[in-house]
């Protein structure tokens, strides 16, 4: 039970605690860090910056802001204390077909864990930065929906990403910036 406490608070407070500034701008890491090989807007230290600068989500419930308020000022000292920064988000996908031989449903879902630790330099331009990023394809039924397009003869997928392929890690890197900046080397 206190593992799906824990797995729950991972996977929806990050979806919840949404900045709350709307006009936050999701790509202020390149001002930090500047464009380089591997720094892309699906980058894990961009990502997280997006997320966390969204603003307010979908369900906004008067009653949560105060604590969600509260929690992502707590997650910001931690961060600005330990250079940590750490989230998730889960994404799932439903499809159904109206005609076809095989199945006509399929689904899927997608659980990323993101964390970049700037140990090194925080706050100048020569930081040396940890980057982490994993995720958890899986199915949700008997077939993954990027499976639909063949149950259904399709010659053109329903989708290519909601697969089942288990646990992956797509980022694993170090990345260390010095003399101002300007020589950015990226091991991983």
């Amino acid at each position: 039970m206190k593992r799906l406490a824990l797995l729950l608070s991972c996977v929806v407070v990050p979806v919840l605690l949404r900045a709350q500034d709307e006009q936050a701008d999701p790509f202020k890491v390149f001002e930090e860090t500047g464009f380089t090989v591997g720094e892309t807007p699906t980058y894990p230290s961009v990502e997280i910056e997006e997320i966390e600068t969204q603003g307010r989500g979908v369900y906004d419930p008067p009653e949560l802001r105060s604590p969600l308020d509260a929690l992502r000022r707590s997650r910001e000292a931690f961060y600005d204390k330990t250079g940590l920064r750490v989230s998730a988000f889960y994404t799932a996908i439903f499809q159904q077909a109206a005609n076809g031989p095989g199945r006509l449903t399929a689904a899927s879902g997608d659980l990323d864990f993101l964390a970049n630790w700037t140990f090194l330099g925080r706050g100048t331009e020569n930081f040396g930065r940890i980057v982490f990023d994993a995720e958890y394809r899986h199915a949700i039924g008997p077939i993954p929906a990027s499976q639909l397009g063949r149950e259904i003869g399709s010659l053109q997928p329903t989708t290519n990403a909601f697969n089942d392929r288990e646990w992956a890690i797509r980022n694993f890197h170090y990345v260390q910036r010095l003399f101002d900046g300007r020589l950015r080397l990226v091991v991983g």
